[in-house]
């Protein structure tokens, strides 16, 4: 099944907009206990059903001494796009795109780890 790589970066897309205009949000991702399958983004209403996707935490890990989080993208159950409503639903734990982000930045410098972050979503969309 070829994977809605427009729709995914498109939704990726708004979903950055959606996190760099608020600051709340974007210290979301630095405050968050980094538990596996913490969601991220928004899980319901008229952004997560436009989006179709939704934002989870993958784990943490260290790597030469900092420690990461991975941030996988998944579509969501609630998605106007047909495609990734389907592929929520026949595929409900489908990576769709994955990145890492280091957990310990400081907070001046979150919006700029944030931007790198949603690039980083954007680019590694996954094909399969």
């Amino acid at each position: 099944m070829a994977l809605p790589t427009r729709a995914i970066k498109a939704g990726v897309d708004l979903m950055e907009i959606a996190f760099l205009g608020a600051p709340s949000k974007i210290t979301k991702i630095f405050n968050c206990n980094g538990s596996p399958g913490d969601i991220l983004s928004p899980r319901v209403g008229i952004i997560s059903e436009k989006l179709g996707l939704t934002m989870k935490v993958g784990g943490k890990y260290t790597e030469n001494g900092q420690e990461f989080m991975k941030i996988n993208i998944v579509p969501n159950n609630h998605a106007q796009n047909p495609s990734l409503r389907d592929l929520a639903r026949n595929h409900p734990n489908k990576i769709v795109s994955q990145a890492s982000i280091k957990t310990n930045v400081a907070p001046a410098d979150h919006a700029a780890a944030a931007e790198k972050l949603f690039k980083d979503l954007s680019d590694n969309v996954l094909d399969r």
